[in-house]
């Protein structure tokens, strides 16, 4: 029977309704694809505030530094392994060519601070930068 639009009546015969999910799979499994590739190339970030000061200059080296972070409960970090009196020791002695930039958060207690720096001076470190914020 026709309705008023000259159409079948869908409930009268049965209707080819497939719904084709290929493309949909395919979207999701390349959106899958980029966050697994875009969190696997992403570094850690720690929250560290840094200190402001009025001597504060941009630095234009580019050259291989081996980066330190003291965060705000005092850990010494590198590449997001905590680091003790001894195992910081090793790192300085092993990468004599690479200079030391410090990422110091200002709410850190001295103590990690004048560590990292006593261990530099043990392993004779004379290219240790510690960075800040340029002030306001």
């Amino acid at each position: 029977m026709n309705d008023l639009f000259g159409m079948d009546d869908p409930l009268s015969e049965s209707a080819d309704a497939s719904l084709d999910l290929t493309p949909i799979i395919d979207v999701v499994f390349l959106l899958l694809i980029f966050f697994i590739m875009a969190t696997t190339f992403s570094m850690p970030v720690l929250d560290v505030v840094l200190p402001r000061a009025d001597s504060a200059e941009p630095v234009q080296e580019k050259n291989a530094t081996l980066v330190l972070t003291i965060d705000p409960e005092g850990r010494v970090l590198h590449q997001n392994t905590e680091l003790d009196r001894v195992t910081l020791a090793e790192l300085l002695n092993s990468n004599q060519a690479m200079s030391v930039t410090l990422f110091v958060d200002e709410r850190a207690p001295f103590e990690p601070f004048v560590m990292v720096m006593d261990q530099a001076k043990l392993a004779r470190r004379t290219n240790v930068s510690i960075t800040t914020q340029p002030a306001p």
